[in-house]
C-alpha cells in the first residue's frame, strides 16, 4: 500500500485553475506524478529550457524544407514540363481560342444592339411577355396527372407549339 503524506503546496490561483483544468477527473497527485513521470522520460528539466533542443528542432524543420523544395525541383517540375510538351494542354488551348472567338462574337452583338439604338424597356417588354406565354402554357391545371406520383403527363406537341411560339413572336 502506497505510503500517504499530507503535504501542502501553496499555488496562485491562476496556477490552481490551470491544474484542475489539466487534471480532468484524475487527482492533484497523479496529475503531478504524470508530470514528473514525462520529465523523466523526456530528459527535459523545468529549471533550466533547453534552448539546444529547439535550435535542433529548427535545424529539422529547415532540413524538411530542402527536402520539399528538392523533390519540386527534382520531380514535379519535370512532370509539369513534359505534361506541357507532351500536348495535354493542348485541349485546353483549344478551349481557350473557342472561348476568344465566343467572346468576339458577343462583342460584336453587343456593338450591333448599341448602334440599333432600342431601348432596353423594349426588351423588358419582351421577356415579360415571354414570362407570360411560358406561364400560361405551363399551367400545372392543363395537363394530366399520371397515375403514380405528383408527374404530369404533357403532350410532345404541346412543347412543339410553345417553341415555335417562341421563335416566331420573341427571337431577337
Amino acid at each position: 500500500m502506497a505510503e500517504v503524506l499530507d503535504r501542502n503546496i501553496r499555488i496562485s490561483t491562476r496556477v490552481k485553475y490551470a491544474l484542475d483544468e489539466m487534471r480532468g477527473t484524475k487527482s492533484c497527485n497523479e496529475l503531478i506524478e504524470q508530470m514528473i513521470n514525462y520529465f523523466e522520460v523526456t530528459g527535459y528539466n523545468p529549471r533550466r529550457p533547453n534552448i539546444d533542443s529547439i535550435q535542433k528542432i529548427g535545424r529539422r524543420i529547415e532540413d524538411l524544407i530542402k527536402i520539399v523544395k528538392s523533390q519540386e525541383k527534382d520531380i514535379f517540375r519535370p512532370l509539369l514540363d513534359k505534361s506541357f510538351s507532351s500536348g495535354n494542354m493542348s485541349m485546353n488551348n483549344e478551349q481557350l481560342v473557342r472561348l476568344a472567338n465566343e467572346n468576339k462574337s458577343l462583342k460584336e452583338e453587343l456593338q450591333r444592339y448599341k448602334e440599333s439604338g432600342e431601348s432596353p424597356d423594349v426588351y423588358k417588354r419582351k421577356l415579360v411577355s415571354l414570362i407570360d406565354l411560358i406561364t400560361l402554357f405551363c399551367d400545372k391545371r392543363q395537363f394530366r396527372k399520371a397515375s403514380f406520383g405528383n408527374d404530369l403527363q404533357v403532350p410532345e406537341s404541346y412543347f412543339d407549339k410553345l417553341l415555335d411560339k417562341i421563335k416566331t413572336d420573341y427571337v431577337l
